[in-house]
């Protein structure tokens, strides 16, 4: 019986991961007017572009509680069992229906063994749970196990990420028109991560240079912090040579500390 790895596409885990550790991904959709759209068929660039285009931030909505039905009967009904991972709770409602989807299942399959992880985050530091959970179950380890491992990288897991622009988090509510422009024009960069299931400022930093060498900062000391040596460098919308640039400088840094 083998241990199956689920996760939903808020982790936006690269294709590689997916494929060598046959994890399942559930697909959240954005919602831009009046048109849905899967996270998993539509691409950063598209994305990127309409939301450059709209009025206001799109919404998302949640798979569907028939959608997660199929997925964990898919695989229990193979007997093997599910360990699953999403979304902060605080941030969508998809941990919550899993829940009630898994109840669904146990009582069609009272022998299943679903174990279910609210990762209190999004983006690659859910993505990480995923992978270290699949890397487990690639392993042979036991259900419990793997679930035992995926949690611990929830408690250990720190996200921190920067947007390029302030014009999101104005559409969004986040900040008002003219701390967005003023902080436009003196270049100011917030540095954020997720405390406790939701979004938090860590620091504001002048200039895009400034703000990068600061969390390398962090992300050195969030390492010692934790004694590891995993950790991941990911950009949405930055230029393939800038991403490069940035990637390196990760690496020469870590090399360094290491």
């Amino acid at each position: 019986m083998a241990v199956k790895i689920i996760v939903d596409s808020t982790s936006y885990i690269p294709e590689k991961w997916i494929d060598e550790l046959d994890i399942e991904v559930v697909s959240l959709s954005v919602v831009f007017g009046d048109e849905s759209y899967k996270e998993t068929e539509i691409g950063n660039e598209k994305f990127y572009n309409m939301l450059k285009e709209a009025d206001a931030i799109p919404t998302s909505s949640q798979p569907s509680v028939d959608e997660l039905y199929k997925t964990f009967e898919n695989i229990v009904s193979r007997g093997d069992s599910i360990v699953a991972a999403f979304i902060s709770s605080d941030m969508s409602g998809t941990y919550s229906s899993a829940h009630m989807v898994k109840n669904m299942i146990l009582e069609k399959y009272p022998h299943a063994q679903i174990g279910l992880i609210d990762s209190r985050s999004n983006c690659m530091q859910l993505g990480f749970v995923a992978y270290v959970a699949g890397r487990a179950s690639k392993e042979n380890k036991t259900f419990e196990e793997v679930l035992t491992i995926a949690e611990s990288v929830v408690a250990r897991g720190r996200f921190i990420f920067l947007p390029d622009t302030l014009e999101y988090l104005k559409k969004g509510g986040r900040i008002g028109s003219a701390k967005a422009l003023l902080g436009s024009i003196l270049q100011i960069k917030p540095i954020l991560t997720v405390n406790d299931g939701k979004t938090d400022l860590i620091d504001s930093v002048r200039t895009k240079k400034k703000a990068v060498n600061r969390i390398i900062d962090m992300f050195l000391k969030e390492c010692r912090k934790q004694r590891t040596r995993r950790g991941r460098c990911s950009s949405h919308t930055l230029p393939r040579r800038g991403k490069k640039k940035s990637l390196l400088s990760f690496k020469k840094n870590y090399k360094l500390m290491r």
